[in-house]
Parts: C-alpha cells; structure tokens; sequence
C-alpha cells in the first residue's frame, strides 16, 4: 500500500530492530518501484534504518541479494504436508 500511495522521489522511512536479512526481502522488490538502503546504529543494542525512495532504482546487488524466489503453485491441492491454515507463507509470496 506504501508504494502505491507515495508519489515520486517520496521516501518511505522503517525504523525497527529486525535485521537486514529478515526485513530487506520484503522491502527489495522491483514491483514497488524504490530504491532500499539501510542503515545500522547502536553499539551493543542495534537498530536499523531503511530508507526507500520512490523512484529510483533497486541497486542490482540488492535484487540479487534479498529477492525472494518467485513459487509457482499449480491448480492442484497443497502437496504440503501442514494444514492448509500453517500454509501462510506460500500463499503470502503467490498473491
């Protein structure tokens, strides 16, 4: 919703203690049109800071890095073995 609603050059600023690698694959998506830098503070209690700015391109090396793999899910059932309701991640990344 953030990246349909920020209008171009606007920044969408996340300042949180979640860790690049959890964090960055959400963010570092082509589809949202932003770049993504981050930032870390703190010396024994870390914090991070992510900066994206619409407009500007994802650097490849944050495509690369942190772009989620794409799934594709066939008409057929869930070969998954967990319920149907535990399934949340597949269908997170499919929609």
């Amino acid at each position: 919703e953030v990246s349909r609603v920020l209008c171009s050059g606007g920044r969408f600023i996340s300042i949180t203690f979640a860790q690049p690698h959890f964090r960055s694959p959400l963010y570092a998506d082509t589809q949202f049109g932003w770049s993504l830098d981050t930032f870390e503070f703190g010396s024994s209690f870390h914090y991070f800071c992510y900066v994206m700015t619409k407009g500007q391109r994802l650097s490849s090396n944050a495509v690369s890095h942190y772009c989620l793999p794409t799934f594709r899910r066939n008409s057929s059932t869930s070969q998954s073995s967990e319920p149907e309701s535990e399934d949340f991640l597949l269908q997170i990344l499919a929609s």
